[in-house]
């Protein structure tokens, strides 16, 4: 039976490791001909990770964060739901930990907490809209979740730039939130966030639900055959937009833990990449939460080595947005073609 397992698990990899494989080489190429050390490159991105403490605090960093987008994506996508809408999910829950760290006052436990909760109340707010439209009028939710994360983005600068803002940066950003709604550091010097342990505690509880539990069960069941999980009583027209709700709190928990536990404000571009990698992410996956975890570290390696690119072999920010990029386009098409084998 293992044996089986794991013949299927190394068929279903093949495209996947192909796709990372031809991504990597035409990148390879690109950085020859603009005549680059290819060689030392590649030992670059997958090296800069460990080479110190920093380096490797910084790599959690980003997985933290990166667990938690891909997460977003790929609760809906068990029931074949495509949440797009994650980065702003991110900001407004982003949003939502900064207003209560800058409005209200309360002691340090519960600051915090109240924090986050609004973090996950605001992002789950976010995805509802998307998820009545498509549960109401049929919206595609592709679609209307990108339009959201427009409009998160512009709230994020109007709310940078007014009350709270920090007048002594030129960067739209508001002032520092108080102190009593920080989480705890892990290691003062080089600073690591405590919001490491609630990434891995959301993953290991979505596990358990999803694999475990009799909802979890009609959440897959969901989304490889809706029409027979109907005929067998499972309400498909509850869970696809349920779905797409749990994934926006998560999303905006993952908001909540950067300006907690990492940031300390509300920044405007705080998202950077993390939406599409942690989609890239969810995608090499294929929604499995077990595999999200070492994926996410493994993109989050290659995350900082790319940024390390940049210093030491002067090699442009294009190049790495490149390579991200050609992930992402090659995944999809696997996907797609996996399907259409099917």
């Amino acid at each position: 039976m293992m044996g089986t397992q794991l013949i299927r698990l190394v068929k279903a990899s093949i495209p996947y490791v192909f796709s990372v494989s031809l991504a990597f080489g035409i990148a390879g190429l690109i950085l020859y001909l603009g005549g680059y050390d290819v060689v030392s490159s590649y030992r670059t991105i997958l090296t800069a990770s460990f080479w110190n403490l920093n380096s490797f605090f910084l790599t959690l960093t980003k997985f933290s964060t990166l667990l938690t987008m891909s997460l977003a994506f790929s609760i809906p996508y068990i029931s074949r739901k495509f949440n797009i809408g994650v980065e702003g999910q991110y900001l407004m829950g982003a949003l939502g930990a900064a207003l209560v760290g800058l409005a209200m006052s309360a002691p340090a436990g519960i600051h915090v907490v109240i924090s986050l909760m609004a973090g996950v109340a605001l992002g789950s707010l976010w995805a509802s809209l998307p998820a009545f439209l498509m549960a109401r009028y049929n919206v595609n939710e592709v679609i209307s979740t990108i339009m959201m994360n427009f409009i998160a983005r512009y709230s994020v600068i109007v709310f940078a730039m007014s009350l709270w803002r920090d007048v002594a940066s030129g960067h739209p950003m508001t002032i520092p939130i108080s102190d009593t709604a920080t989480l705890p550091l892990l290691n003062p010097s080089p600073p690591l966030s405590s919001g490491i342990i609630f990434s891995l505690a959301i993953a290991a509880l979505l596990y358990f639900i999803v694999a475990l539990t009799v909802v979890g069960y009609e959440l897959r069941a969901t989304g490889t055959n809706p029409r027979a999980a109907e005929v067998f009583g499972v309400n498909t027209r509850l869970l696809m937009p349920l779905s797409l709700i749990i994934g926006g709190g998560i999303a905006g928990f993952g908001g909540a833990l950067d300006v907690t536990g990492y940031y300390h404000r509300l920044i405007d571009g705080m998202q950077s990449n993390y939406p599409s990698l942690g989609i890239l992410i969810a995608l090499l996956s294929k929604g499995k939460i077990t595999f999200i975890v070492p994926v996410a570290f493994f993109i989050s390696v290659i995350d900082v080595g790319t940024n390390a690119l940049q210093r030491i072999e002067r090699v442009p920010i294009e190049l790495v947005l490149i390579l991200e990029g050609l992930l992402l386009v090659f995944i999809l098409v696997s996907e797609s073609l996996r399907w259409w084998r099917k």
